[in-house]
């Protein structure tokens, strides 16, 4: 399978999800005080959520605290829509 383009993210901050769905993929907003992104997925533009923090509990990816180009750990992997697997590392999503 041919990899992808990176794709840089592109972080909202709307009040309603409206705007992350009309959005493009990549496009992603930070929830709860920062303790999940909801992100279109950078295969499909299908929505997903991830539970983060700057800890990195095992239950959660770890973030690196940076707002406007996020770094997270482990790698993504967007089971339930086309398996895209990849990274999100200084705001640029890459397989």
């Amino acid at each position: 399978m041919e990899k992808r383009k990176p794709i840089k993210i592109k972080l909202i901050s709307a009040t309603t999800h409206s705007e992350l769905f009309s959005g493009e993929n990549g496009t992603a907003m930070f929830l709860n005080e920062f303790k999940r992104l909801l992100f279109k997925c950078p295969g499909c533009g299908e929505v997903a959520s991830i539970p983060i923090s700057m800890e990195g509990s095992g239950k959660d990816w770890k973030w690196d605290g940076n707002k406007e180009s996020p770094t997270l750990n482990p790698s993504i992997h967007s089971v339930g829509c086309c398996g895209w697997h990849g990274w999100l590392r200084g705001g640029i999503f890459s397989e």
